[in-house]
């Protein structure tokens, strides 16, 4: 918990004297990043050959457009907060310190609202993907 692991008697990488409780959040919310980064992807391709019932390109459409700019923003944000809080730990720990209470509390935090990003940026792309995303058939599902 304060980062006295006895592997960080035994190894120099700070990695073995990162506190486990502190980072834990960071392995539990890089899934939902990973998972909204490829909701994008996913639906950038599906919209990309997707027509309406006048033959006009879904793609083309601001709304969609603003829809997917807004989730790939919010994926994009949430892993770069993730990585400069791990690097912000791993820079304290180099330099032989301990993470404070403080900037563990500060991780626990950002990591929380890292989830929100992410889980924002899917529900938001999947309201539009419309009755094509409850299919099972649909790699978002």
């Amino acid at each position: 918990m304060r980062g006295t692991t006895p592997g960080s008697k035994l190894y120099d990488n700070p990695i073995f004297r990162l506190p486990r409780l502190a980072i834990a959040p960071y392995s539990l919310v890089s899934v939902n990043i990973g998972i909204a980064a490829g909701v994008v992807e996913e639906f950038i391709e599906a919209m990309d050959t997707r027509v309406n019932r006048f033959d006009n390109k879904i793609a083309q459409f601001q709304s969609i457009q603003m829809r997917v700019a807004e989730s790939a923003a919010d994926a994009y944000a949430a892993e770069s907060v993730m990585l400069r809080n791990i690097d912000l730990m791993q820079g304290i720990l180099a330099k032989g310190e301990k993470v404070s209470d403080l900037i563990r509390l500060q991780g626990k935090r950002n990591m929380a609202y890292c989830n929100k990003l992410s889980n924002a940026a899917v529900e938001r792309l999947f309201a539009a993907w419309g009755g094509n995303g409850l299919y099972m058939s649909n790699r978002i599902q």
